[in-house]
This record gives structure tokens, C-alpha cells and sequence, in this order.
């Protein structure tokens, strides 16, 4: 009789324990919206515009057919500052504008990550990507 009642109060124990790990797990794997801090792109602003004019290129297909328009794209900048999961929100009638968009935000540098609590976290973000031809 000890032994099942030591048994028992062994797997709670470590069932408690692992609650507590899953909890710290999927709190550290979070993704917030809003950050208090919220992740800045190496150099500001004016850095991710100038990032943005010199590595997105046309589309040859899209520029033929006059196709422009804004592209809005959806990624998450992890606690490295690595930019991941991005993914077209709300695209053009374009594919190859919308690839473009995906593709210029996938290749992005590093970005200083967001902070919430004075703790580094994963923060959702959208962009918006204008293709125009003047």
C-alpha cells in the first residue's frame, strides 16, 4: 500500500513538473502582436526603405501588363531577430508581385527583436509592399 500511494504521489509530481515545463514552452514560443518593444529593423526605418528600393525587383510579366499595387505581408521576427514565416496577408491580382514581396522579406537581415517584460520575444508583424510604376 506505501509503495502505490508513493507511486502516486511520484507521477504528480512529475506531472506538475511537466505542466510547469509545457507552460514555460509555450510561453516562450508566444507571439505577440503588440511588444512593448517592438522589433526594429537594423538601422530604422529609412534603413529597411533603402533595404526594400534596392533588392525588390519588378516582375517582367507584372510590368508588361502595367499591374501595380500595395502587397501585404505577414512574418514573424523571432528572438534572433531572423525573419520567418512570411506569407502573403493580402496580395495583388499579381503572383509575381506577390512572390516578389514574400521573397524580398524572406532574404531581410536580421532585425533587433521585440521585447516584452525586458524579455526577448517573437513579434507578428505586416508589411506593406507598394510596387508603382511611374
Amino acid at each position: 500500500m506505501k509503495f502505490i500511494i508513493t507511486l502516486s504521489i511520484a507521477l504528480c509530481c512529475a506531472t506538475f513538473a511537466s505542466a510547469q515545463t509545457s507552460k514555460q514552452t509555450a510561453e516562450s514560443n508566444q507571439v505577440y502582436s503588440v511588444a512593448q518593444k517592438m522589433p526594429v529593423f537594423m538601422g530604422g526605418n529609412g534603413a529597411f526603405e533603402k533595404y526594400i528600393a534596392k533588392n525588390l525587383r519588378y516582375p517582367k510579366k507584372a510590368k508588361d501588363k502595367k499591374i501595380q499595387g500595395k502587397v501585404y505581408v505577414s512574418m514573424i521576427i523571432e528572438k534572433d531577430g531572423s525573419v520567418k514565416n512570411v506569407q502573403v496577408a493580402r496580395g495583388t491580382s499579381s503572383p509575381e508581385l506577390n512572390a516578389e514581396a514574400v521573397r524580398v522579406l524572406a532574404a531581410s537581415p536580421k532585425w533587433t527583436p521585440g521585447q516584452q517584460n525586458g524579455k526577448v520575444v517573437r513579434v507578428y508583424q505586416m508589411v506593406p509592399v507598394e510596387f508603382s510604376l511611374l
